[in-house]
């Protein structure tokens, strides 16, 4: 009998993308290896990794060991504060130059800003489509691709479920972005209360994917700010504990396994 082939989805949140290292180790463990990855943003950069062997203490490090928020990497001449091309010296310090040298199908989610459409890269050159991925817009500038703008996925699907449908006998998403309830307290600035109202929307706006796979898990990193990498570790370790509690996952690997 032939062993079933997994579709797996990878979605978006700055630093907190770590949390899926723990998700796909767990996977690992149990000699179950993706068909086909989906990621947008940080979720990219993670199935972009794992596509490319990266080992995953060496993921684990990229986000403690990297600010996205580099002094060097500051431009007065782009629209943003920082120049998103100057990363890809970072990405091909671990990645090939293009999808086709990656061990599994990736498909790499960006926001196209003249055209306004999500446009889902799946050949060719890989670093460019990646950094256009995770350009968040005002933070980083957009990137340019065959003469056009892309900036980060996440803005039009930070849950790229769509092109996993059909391509493998189950799906299996991790959503990493879901905004956790607040007390009013913590509501007390323009800015935490613009930043909490921006999460709602966006889980909003991706939650009713969640049924359309076999299982959907939301680790408990929402919290967390996206660009605060000292911060990788906790999130890193409360992913792994919530992935390894959790039952469903459990019974999910189970039946996977069986056929």
């Amino acid at each position: 009998m032939a062993q079933q082939t997994l579709g797996v989805v990878l979605g978006g949140g700055g630093v907190r993308g770590v949390a899926h290292v723990p998700f796909l180790e767990k996977l690992a463990a149990h000699n179950i290896r993706p068909s086909i990855i989906s990621g947008v943003s940080s979720g990219a950069i993670i199935g972009a990794f794992y596509a490319a062997g990266v080992p995953f203490d060496e993921m684990k490090a990229f986000f403690s060991d990297n600010s996205m928020m580099k002094i060097s990497h500051f431009t007065a001449t782009k629209a943003g504060i920082f120049n998103s091309e100057k990363y890809g010296t970072l990405f091909r310090k671990f990645l090939p130059d293009t999808f086709e040298e990656l061990s599994i199908p990736l498909i790499i989610n960006a926001s196209n800003l003249q055209t306004r459409e999500i446009v889902r890269f799946h050949s060719g050159p890989l670093i460019e489509p990646l950094l256009a991925s995770c350009a968040v817009p005002l933070m980083f500038a957009p990137m340019e691709i065959n003469g056009e703008l892309y900036v980060d996925g996440g803005i039009l699907d930070n849950f790229p479920v769509d092109p996993i449908i059909g391509k493998a006998d189950k799906t299996l998403g991790h959503y990493i972005a879901s905004p956790p309830p607040k007390e009013k307290k913590e509501l007390n600035t323009s800015f935490k209360v613009t930043y909490q109202a921006n999460q709602m929307m966006l889980h909003q706006s991706n939650k009713h994917k969640f049924k359309t796979l076999d299982l959907n898990l939301e680790s408990p990193t929402g919290k967390y700010w996206i660009f605060n990498n000292k911060l990788s570790n906790r999130i890193y370790d409360e992913s792994k504990q919530y992935i390894d509690e959790n039952q469903e996952l459990r019974r999910f690997i189970t039946t996977f396994k069986a056929h």
